[in-house]
């Protein structure tokens, strides 16, 4: 009778392992099949630069009065240097989801240690859209919890290197 069981019993479990084989196959080529549809779906193509012209002069400002002092990062997405931390009943991904997808034009970092000091926004003609001026709302109200000076320049062009140097200078020393 226990031969019986046993046997029984491997039959059973060699059945569930069948089921688990198959059904793990089944859903990698059903993700498969899923990636295969989004990149049929959407083409990429490399940009031929990463800043706009008025981000890279502005970058070249920047660069010559802090390059010394600071490391420049370019485009840099908030969750590179804000972390999230989720309440009670929230969810994770959403919370970082929730900064992940945006983005500041630079962030000023001490050399010793690249810990982010400021954040820096170019505003031109794009910040002036509706749904633009609620992102930027949103993102200042994300720094400003972190406790992350951001520093918004309206028309990078309009700014002297002095004043901007006063302007970075000051941001940094009163949020340390």
């Amino acid at each position: 009778m226990s031969n019986n069981k046993t046997i029984l019993t491997l039959l059973f479990w060699g059945g569930v392992m069948a089921v688990v084989v198959v059904l793990v196959k089944f859903l990698n080529s059903k993700n498969r099949a899923v990636d295969n549809k989004v990149l049929k779906s959407y083409e990429y193509i490399k940009k031929n630069y990463l800043m706009t012209r008025a981000e890279n002069e502005f970058f070249d400002k920047l660069n010559s009065l802090f390059g010394d002092r600071y490391y420049i990062f370019p485009q840099v997405h908030l969750s590179a240097f804000i972390d999230h931390k989720v309440k009670n009943g929230q969810y994770w991904k959403a919370a970082l989801s929730h900064i992940n997808q945006k983005s500041v034009d630079y962030v000023l970092c001490d050399k010793q240690w690249r810990r982010p000091l400021l954040a820096i926004e170019l505003d031109d003609s794009t910040h002036d859209i509706p749904d633009r001026i609620e992102r930027d709302g949103i993102v200042e109200q994300i720094l400003s919890q972190a406790n992350m000076p951001l520093l918004r320049i309206a028309r990078s062009n309009s700014v002297s290197i002095e004043d901007l140097r006063t302007l970075v200078n000051t941001k940094i020393s009163t949020s340390a």
